[in-house]
């Protein structure tokens, strides 16, 4: 793993989630929604309740987000399905800060009609760390879960883990975010070929 490009996998998201609770509300659910979708924070904090649908479909069954393309770092603008950890995040905060239409998903007590900005997460993140004995990822912290969400899905085909974590190419996903880890590497040179796992 490159140390300018840190990886935050399942133990990292538990410890943080841990601790989340001695947090601002909105830490717990952007850090589920970090670790549950694979999106950019700044794309997470822009997220208004109109964007959320919790409507089961057949191809969706927990519910869809829509990521607008005017707060994706590429402008690519599409429609994700979501897993169980982002929609049980999503239900627990439509109970405890109901929301409906274009009000944001993340805001702030001194300007609730604005979204929450980039700074304040990284503070939260940073205070999490701290909460959780845990070292501070240099660079990018938040960022390492899109890399660690990447990282997790490399038995799916590029095509499909491209476009449900909203990268246009998979050579930037291929290059950038999924990283090789202990546990794939150890398979590769004790498993047989034709013989691999699922994941």
């Amino acid at each position: 793993m490159s140390p300018r490009r840190p990886v935050a996998g399942e133990d990292r998201y538990r410890a943080l989630r841990a601790v989340a609770d001695r947090l601002n509300p909105h830490f717990e659910l952007a850090l589920d929604l970090a670790y549950a979708t694979g999106h950019r924070i700044t794309a997470i904090l822009n997220l208004r309740w109109e964007d959320v649908s919790l409507a089961p479909r057949h191809d969706a069954p927990f519910g869809t987000i829509r990521w607008r393309a005017e707060h994706d770092k590429i402008r690519n603008e599409h429609i994700a399905p979501l897993n169980q950890i982002a929609r049980d995040a999503l239900v627990n905060a439509q109970r405890e800060r109901p929301g409906i239409g274009g009000a944001w998903l993340f805001t702030t007590e001194k300007n609730p009609a604005a979204p929450t900005a980039y700074r304040t997460a990284k503070r939260w993140l940073r205070k999490a760390e701290e909460l959780a004995e845990l070292d501070h990822l240099k660079g990018d912290g938040w960022h390492a879960f899109r890399r660690g969400w990447a990282t997790a899905r490399k038995a799916y085909p590029l095509k499909d883990v491209a476009q449900a974590g909203g990268w246009k190419s998979t050579s930037s996903l291929l290059q950038c975010y999924q990283h090789a880890d202990a546990e794939t590497v150890f398979r590769v040179v004790t498993e047989p070929a034709g013989k691999r796992s699922a994941g």
